[in-house]
This record gives structure tokens, sequence and C-alpha cells, in this order.
């Protein structure tokens, strides 16, 4: 979802052309690819036990790694972009990753509901439509979670309202 956000910015906001590579680049780059690269490696090297992290544990060494190449996106954005759109959407992203990992060692709270979520809590100041579309997937998303047995209402929930509430905060204090 994390790409998806900010394809779609980058071809909101009508930048140049040169500013959206950068953006899809970086986005890409530091929300796609190098986090799964990670991820397996940790897997292949036995670090995480299974492809949901079920333990709590050996989830902290991908959210950390995470918030570092969150912190290097901010960074490239605000040099290569210099938009205050996609400097927000990177900040949300930490702020949730920080409390992520905070959360994390008391109670396990849904990444994936709050992955999903992210991108809602920004797309709802841009897109109606949109916002549905991402309404139904968060459902859908959270629903799996449940069934799938790795969350409880709960967790899923809280993901949830944690991904839309810091990126609505963050846009509407500072836009």
């Amino acid at each position: 979802m994390n790409f998806f956000i900010f394809v779609f910015l980058a071809v909101y906001l009508q930048l140049e052309p040169k500013i959206k590579m950068a953006i899809i680049l970086i986005s890409f780059l530091f929300g796609l690819a190098v986090p799964i690269i990670y991820f397996v490696i940790m897997r292949s090297k036995g670090k995480i036990d299974d492809n949901d992290a079920q333990v709590k544990e050996q989830r902290t060494s991908p959210y950390l790694f995470g918030i570092f190449l969150t912190i290097i996106a901010i960074l490239l954005s605000v040099y290569l972009v210099n938009n205050r759109i996609i400097t927000f959407a990177w900040i949300a992203y930490l702020i949730c990753s920080v409390i992520l990992v905070i959360v994390n060692k008391f109670w396990k709270i849904s990444a994936h509901a709050m992955g999903t979520a992210i991108p809602l809590g920004i797309i709802l100041f841009y897109s109606n439509l949109l916002s549905l579309t991402l309404v139904i997937i968060l459902i859908l998303v959270g629903w799996s979670r449940i069934k799938l047995k790795m969350h409880n209402l709960n967790q899923v929930l809280a993901g949830s309202f944690l991904g839309v509430i810091v990126p609505v905060l963050l846009f509407a204090l500072f836009r």
C-alpha cells in the first residue's frame, strides 16, 4: 500500500515528470523492494520463523529497519522532491512505525491493518471514491488477519485506527 499511495500522490499532485519519478522510485525502493528483500534474507537466515513473524521479538528487527528506511525516504524526499504532502505522508509512516515498535513490546497490533489504513488517512483529503475503495480493502485485510488467526478484532481495529488517525491529524494540522 505504501507504493500505491505515493504513485497516486505523484500523479494527483501534477508534478514535473522527474519529480514524479523520484517519488515513485523512492517509494518503490524504501517502501517496497528493500523491506521485502530484508525480510526474505531474515527468513532465510532463520532470524524470523514464519512469513507472519508471529514471534513478537522477531518483528522488532524488521520494524526498526523499516523506520531506518523511512527516515532515508524522508530525507531523500525533502532533498529531491521538496513537497510537503509527500514529506507528511512519509512522516505519517514514520510516526506509525515508531508507535508500532513501542506497542509491539506489550501487545500485538495489526501492522497489516495499519499499513492499509495509512493510505486511507491520506486519501481522505483527495478522493472520496478512492477512500471508499480503501475502506473496502481495509475491511478485507482486517477480516483476513482475523480469519487467519493472526489477530483479534481489537488488534485489527487498533492498527486501523492508528493508521487512519496519524495521517489525518498530520494533514489537518500542517497542510
